[in-house]
């Protein structure tokens, strides 16, 4: 790790999110994996937009991230402190 000018290492946290892909094409014969695109549940699903994740504190990075599904359905939820899932859920159709 790099240090930093107050001598504390400096650390990334990369986020990644699964996509909803066909694996099948529509006769039903399956797909290279490696090149199969997001469905179209998977775009909509590509679109719910975060917070600025620079402005969430580094003591919450894990719970958040590791959580951002687990409170979807409470009333006042949004994911990673930006959009609402409301909000979200209402573009889904």
């Amino acid at each position: 790790m790099k240090q930093n000018l107050k001598g504390s290492k400096n650390r990334r946290l990369y986020l990644v999110r699964h996509g909803h892909v066909d694996y099948f094409d529509p006769s039903r014969a399956p797909l290279d994996p490696r090149s199969v695109s997001l469905s179209e549940t998977g775009e909509a699903l590509r679109e719910i937009r975060a917070g600025r994740l620079g402005e969430l504190p580094a003591s919450s990075y894990m719970k958040e991230a590791c959580g951002a599904y687990v409170h979807a359905v409470a009333p006042d939820a949004a994911f990673l402190r930006g959009e609402s899932w409301e909000t979200f859920r209402s573009r889904l159709g």
